[in-house]
């Protein structure tokens, strides 16, 4: 996940877009008729983080996300990859493939369909979708 960070970050043509600090935005600026919330930077959250932050410190929020994806035309073959890119990008940027970075894949437990309705199947998929986030975020729980 460090290292998805890092090649995140470490992108010329990235780093120039990110923003690190709040930025409160209106649409009708004169009169602050309208607040808007097109970013993650434009949130309260961001303002009320930044207090709680070390000085000179900022804020990195990381953005995981995951698809299941079929790798054949029959639907035989699947995997289940987890991608990461981080808050500090404008959207029209974040959804760039240069924005974000595979960090893992969840593996997908083959059974019946049968087996698959099962309550001890779906407490399997649970413990395994949990375990893996586990995995992947031990480098940033050894950071704190």
């Amino acid at each position: 996940i460090l290292s998805g960070i890092e090649e995140i970050v470490g992108n010329a043509e990235i780093a120039k877009e990110l923003v690190f600090d709040y930025n409160e935005i209106w649409i009708n600026q004169e009169i602050n008729q309208e607040r808007s919330y097109n970013e993650m930077f434009n949130c309260d959250w961001w303002k009320q983080a930044n207090n709680h932050v070390p000085y000179g410190s900022k804020i990195l929020p990381i953005i995981f996300y995951s698809d299941a994806t079929t790798l054949d035309h029959f639907g035989k073959s699947s995997r289940h990859p987890i991608f990461i890119t981080i808050g500090n990008i404008p959207t029209n940027h974040r959804n760039k493939p240069e924005s974000k970075a595979l960090i893992g894949l969840i593996p997908i437990l083959e059974r019946s369909k049968q087996k698959k309705e099962t309550k001890e199947f779906r407490e399997a998929i649970r413990i395994t979708f949990h375990k893996c986030f586990e995995i992947l975020l031990a480098p940033i729980q050894a950071q704190e």
